[in-house]
């Protein structure tokens, strides 16, 4: 796996995003809170399985994840979203997303859309 130097930032960002402590994101990927700041810190890697579990429950790709960049003309969101999904399946699949990332109760979670302009 190549090291980006912003893998760290990008791991603090994601975590912050999802309004994860360094502990609470350590239990949730299953090691402990000092490898987490490892990570952030550029100091350790997360190796398989755990980088995929990082990954998944930050809201990204493992290709976001690893190198902040995703593939030709794909966001790190667009990237999970396939053409044959009804809004519904993707609305359905952003409240599970969310209620991963968040730790509430997928009965809890409501989204709203909202279609703009012409």
């Amino acid at each position: 796996m190549v090291r980006d130097q912003n893998f760290g930032r990008r791991v603090r960002e994601l975590r912050e995003r999802c309004g994860l402590s360094k502990s609470e994101l350590a239990r949730r990927v299953a090691v402990t809170p000092t490898a987490v700041w490892n990570w952030e810190e550029n100091n350790l890697f997360p190796r398989e399985p755990t980088f995929t579990a990082l990954a998944r429950l930050v809201g990204v790709t493992n290709s976001f994840l690893r190198t902040g960049i995703e593939g030709e003309d794909q966001s790190p969101i667009a990237a999970s979203v396939s053409p044959t999904k009804s809004v519904a399946e993707i609305i359905e699949q952003v409240r599970r997303d969310i209620a991963a990332c968040t730790g509430v109760e997928l009965t809890k979670v409501r989204v709203n859309v909202e279609f703009v302009g012409g």
